[in-house]
């Protein structure tokens, strides 16, 4: 399926998104984001000119020579387990021997699906409302059931589902978008054995393939890249940029001014800090880009 075709499906899911152009943007709050936000978008200078009075920040990633994010990327033939390193190969291997691997009935994502994804975003202090409330979340899985190029595999021990792994085809490529499982199974490896099932079977399908685990999140998560890292998803360098509010973009850069000069880098450590570099050095990189249109 094709950008269009995705973006009528979240519409369906009840997700309002706008068109820009050629380009469409999803909210969530006062947070905009290109869709899908993990396929590059082209910029130019009405898209600024359209959103940025409208939302704090507009992330747009894109295709730029800048680069200041990651994706996670494989593209293989071959995901046989001999590829891994030893102890990644004998975690798939529990994991293949504890659980079996098929596709979920609705029933069982409404019920088990619903607790693992509340388990992950608790952990990650993400609120999204489509995957943690009882009624949107059963609206968007089963508007995402029944799509052709839309593939959902899920782990089971003792007729339990104890994991899942949501993939979209869009424009001849796959995207990983939510690989949830429940915590209390984690001895069993249910996502390993998920992703190994499931790159698999895609391979067996089609062959050669190129699938997306990913963008690296703003707020950083270490442990959760190196083991994109370790099921063979190679960090590859890629662009966002930033759309800042006019208002909200000389208080990022006084804040930034105070810690950097005033105390002259003594705290630039600080979380907060870092992420308001990142945003003023995607805002850069957009400014560059439009000018260079």
């Amino acid at each position: 399926m094709d950008i269009e075709h995705i973006a009528n499906i979240y519409r369906d899911c009840g997700f309002k998104l706008k068109k820009i152009d050629d380009a469409i943007f999803m909210a969530s709050g006062w947070i905009n984001y290109s869709f899908p936000a993990v396929i590059d978008l082209k910029l130019n200078k009405n898209i600024e000119k359209s959103l940025k009075w409208k939302y704090l920040i507009t992330v747009i990633k894109t295709h730029l020579p800048q680069k200041n994010s990651y994706e996670f990327v494989l593209k293989t033939d071959n995901y046989s387990i001999d590829k891994f390193a030893s102890k990644k190969r004998n975690d798939i291997r529990k994991s293949l021997r504890d659980c079996t691997f098929k596709r979920p009935s609705l029933d069982d994502l409404f019920q088990f699906g619903l607790k693992m994804n509340q388990q992950t975003l608790a952990k990650q202090g993400r609120s999204d409302k489509h995957l943690v409330d009882d009624q949107s979340w059963r609206k968007y899985i089963t508007t995402f059931y029944e799509q052709e190029n839309i593939f959902i595999l899920g782990a089971y021990i003792a007729e339990r589902m104890v994991g899942y792994i949501t993939v979209c085809k869009i424009n001849g490529n796959y995207y990983i978008t939510d690989p949830f499982y429940d915590f209390d199974t984690a001895a069993s490896s249910p996502i390993q054995g998920l992703i190994f099932t499931l790159v698999n079977q895609i391979i067996e399908r089609e062959g050669r393939i190129t699938i997306f685990y990913g963008i690296e999140s703003f707020k950083p998560l270490p442990q959760l890249n190196r083991y994109k890292s370790s099921m063979h998803f190679e960090r590859i360098p890629t662009t966002r940029a930033y759309i800042i509010h006019p208002l909200v973009l000389p208080i990022l850069k006084f804040v930034y001014f105070f810690y950097s000069k005033i105390l002259r880098g003594k705290k630039t450590k600080n979380p907060l800090i870092q992420q308001i570099v990142q945003l003023l050095r995607g805002n850069k990189i957009l400014n560059t880009a439009i000018n260079q249109n």
